[in-house]
């Protein structure tokens, strides 16, 4: 993180010395720079799977890992659309409310005003309504991946 990104209050900026804090990560100073690292608390966090998101311009774009700091899993199937045909397959939108297990470090306030859309998930638990777009294989459905 440069002094550039603290000025402009960046989120590296307002979140990375929050998760210091609590252990996740630390820094070491760089001349102008700080640059910050996992520690072995933040590598439980860390997945080292693919996964694709929609990045400039609605391109699939993919990464080698993530940071997760939560969990969901389903509660329930609240309402989805006619299946439709879509790329050789049947496609349909869930709506679904989910149960979370976030980071035990998530329960800190400060975390939680730095993550706020973390925060948010984990007030929704039972309530708030997820959507994702699965397609038919086989007699499962999963996942459609963005690009896909």
């Amino acid at each position: 993180m440069t002094t550039a990104d603290e000025q402009a209050g960046s989120n590296d900026a307002k979140q990375l010395p929050v998760l210091e804090r609590l252990g996740v990560v630390r820094s070491v100073e760089d001349g102008t720079t700080k640059r910050y690292s996992l520690t072995a608390k933040g590598r439980q966090y860390y997945l080292q799977k693919k996964h694709v998101v929609l990045g400039l311009h609605d391109q699939p774009t993919e990464h080698d890992a993530d940071f997760c700091v939560a969990h969901l899993t389903l509660d329930k199937v609240v309402k989805w659309s006619p299946p439709e045909p879509a790329h050789d397959h049947l496609e349909t939108v869930v709506k679904y409310s989910y149960h979370i297990k976030a980071a035990e470090w998530m329960a800190d306030p400060q975390a939680r005003e730095v993550f706020p859309v973390v925060d948010r998930i984990i007030h929704g638990e039972g309530t708030l309504l997820m959507s994702a777009t699965v397609q038919l294989q086989g007699d499962k459905l999963v996942p459609v991946l963005p690009g896909q």
